[in-house]
């Protein structure tokens, strides 16, 4: 283990820090040495895997795998990967450097009716797309 207790790797994917937390898991940044590229890597909280419910927590996060998975979109982030390590289920997807739109509206930063637009279109061809593939995102937010 590194020193700030993050895993050293996930797989063959070596972790280099937490982009993420949420009441569901932990987004990673890290990197695929075998292709040289810097990836974003999603597990579950270990403790949801505990219990009567892990089965269940394990299943929903298969499925969202498999849902993400089918959406081919600009404004989706895609998945390259799903994996298992030491029992616990990992999603692999495309990292995106940037700025997010939740830390932007915390900072009061304003935005333009026109960028606003831009904003709302892309979210809601995103959506569509998924909806076109059966995909219903019940999770929406800034971040």
């Amino acid at each position: 283990m590194k020193n700030n207790d993050l895993p050293d790797y996930i797989g063959k994917y070596r972790i280099d820090s937490i982009l993420g937390k949420g009441a569901m898991g932990l987004v990673y940044k890290a990197f695929d040495p075998n292709i040289d590229r810097t990836i974003a890597l999603k597990v579950l909280h270990t403790h949801l895997l505990e219990g009567e419910q892990g089965d269940d927590f394990e299943q929903r996060f298969t499925q969202e795998a498999k849902a993400a998975a089918r959406c081919l979109h600009p404004n989706i982030v895609t998945v390259f990967d799903f994996g298992v390590h030491e029992a616990m289920p990992f999603i692999v997807m495309e990292y995106i450097d940037g700025v997010e739109l939740k830390d932007q509206l915390q900072a009061g930063k304003t935005f333009s009716f026109v960028v606003v637009l831009d904003i709302i279109s892309q979210i809601l061809e995103a959506l569509a797309y998924a909806h076109e593939k059966g995909v219903v995102h019940r999770d929406i937010k800034p971040a």
